[in-house]
């Protein structure tokens, strides 16, 4: 009889794609408006921060929102893991929290996650949630090393100029929202792939993030 692996069924990376684009048409939408409101060279502090500041608030907003549901569903992934192979601890008895306690939770279910090949790529994202929930994405709250790291992986991506920092504040742009929900859709993929490999079993459900 063959064994099932477990996985969370949410459907949800198309809704957060179709969510950025209706966030994007609105804000280009209302820039246009005021744009014909007011004359070149007469914009007032309103046009500046819907030009600005509110796309970047509601980008990092949409950033976060992705974050939370990759913790949410490694979480997921490792209470179907404990009832699966009944495991004899619990995802609350790691040290690490989120992704890094969801990862060190799995080694106890055979499963490493740290050699997936997109693992770098979601530390490196997990560094820009950190600064932007605790910083409000300012790097000089940062310690020397952490703003370091961060300035070093947004020097790497400066030809795809979809991450920036201005005046020491980290702007996101549609595109790296984009290529957030496509790096966890990789991740999901190869965790679903480690969790039958685990197994030798058969998917009985499926984790989709996008």
């Amino acid at each position: 009889m063959p064994k099932f692996v477990k996985f969370l069924d949410v459907a949800i990376g198309d809704w957060l794609t179709n969510y950025l684009d209706l966030l994007e048409k609105f804000l280009g939408e209302y820039l246009e408006k005021l744009e014909e409101e007011y004359e070149e060279g007469d914009m007032d502090e309103e046009y500046f921060l819907y030009q600005r500041n509110y796309p970047n608030i509601l980008r990092e907003s949409f950033f976060i929102t992705c974050y939370s549901i990759l913790e949410q569903e490694l979480v997921a992934v490792c209470k179907s893991q404990k009832e699966l192979k009944s495991l004899p601890k619990d995802i609350n008895d790691m040290r690490g929290r989120g992704i890094d306690g969801a990862k060190e939770y799995l080694k106890h279910a055979k499963i490493e996650l740290s050699t997936a090949k997109s693992w770098e790529d979601i530390k490196n994202i997990q560094s820009i949630r950190n600064c932007i929930v605790h910083s409000g994405g300012n790097l000089t709250n940062l310690t020397d090393k952490k703003s370091q790291k961060i300035r070093e992986y947004i020097e790497k991506r400066k030809d795809r100029k979809d991450i920036t920092i201005e005046n020491d504040k980290i702007i996101l742009t549609t595109e790296y929202c984009r290529y957030v929900v496509n790096t966890f859709s990789e991740f999901e993929f190869d965790t679903k792939c480690r969790l039958v490999d685990s197994e030798g079993g058969e998917i009985f459900q499926s984790i989709k993030l996008s």
